[in-house]
């Protein structure tokens, strides 16, 4: 089992994600996952958060000083289930004032369908954030994150040719892609995987913060 004096050498992550229904965290040594843990908590993961990353703490036989970056997921995703994310990541961070940097879940998930599908040029990601409304995240556009209305959707995704789409899907948009031939890919939350290596990928710099808006 790793421990801290066989890897001295090498810097711990924490990796923690409660942006959707799945509470999940890993634990990097260097670039490695070495330890992960997911809790079907039904997006209750204020109930289970601590004491998850304290088991894995323990399996490792490392402490909260060992850890040298704290990666988060920011959103797009649930509101509650952000706050607890972070505001958990931000209080471990304060105690050894440790780097604390946040990843946004559509870029996750873009990773991820990259990894899974890289002969696939035209990729869009969707989050439902509430009732009647997504986040679209198009890889290769410079759009950035946009907020679409469910009635304008199935336009913003015809202006995409062969798109291949993944993501968080409404009730409405699992309707409507079949009906338009979009292919959908079965991705429909980020991988610790992705979020760890964008996170390592990233330097700290503005505060971390729950992402609700978009263009």
């Amino acid at each position: 089992m790793p421990s801290n004096k066989s890897q001295e050498n090498s810097a711990y992550a924490l990796v923690i994600d409660t942006a959707f229904e799945t509470c999940q965290i890993a634990l990097l040594h260097g670039v490695q996952i070495i330890a992960e843990d997911r809790a079907a908590s039904g997006g209750q993961h204020d109930r289970v958060l601590a004491s998850m990353t304290q088991k894995l703490f323990a399996t490792q036989n490392i402490t909260l000083a060992d850890i040298e970056k704290i990666i988060v997921t920011i959103g797009p995703g649930r509101f509650t289930g952000l706050r607890v994310g972070i505001a958990f990541a931000r209080g471990l961070a304060l105690v050894h004032k440790t780097s604390l940097v946040g990843v946004l879940t559509t870029d996750a998930i873009l990773w991820d369908m990259n990894a899974a599908h890289p002969d696939r040029k035209n990729k869009t990601v969707l989050v439902a954030v509430k009732r009647g409304e997504s986040f679209v995240e198009c890889r290769d556009q410079k759009t950035g994150i946009i907020s679409v209305p469910d009635f304008e959707l199935a336009e913003r995704i015809r202006q995409i040719d062969d798109v291949l789409v993944a993501g968080v899907l409404s009730p409405f948009a699992a309707d409507l892609l079949p009906s338009l031939g979009v292919a959908v890919a079965s991705i429909t939350e980020p991988s610790l995987e992705a979020i760890a290596a964008l996170g390592l990928a990233a330097s700290q710099g503005d505060v971390v913060r729950p992402y609700y808006a978009a263009n």
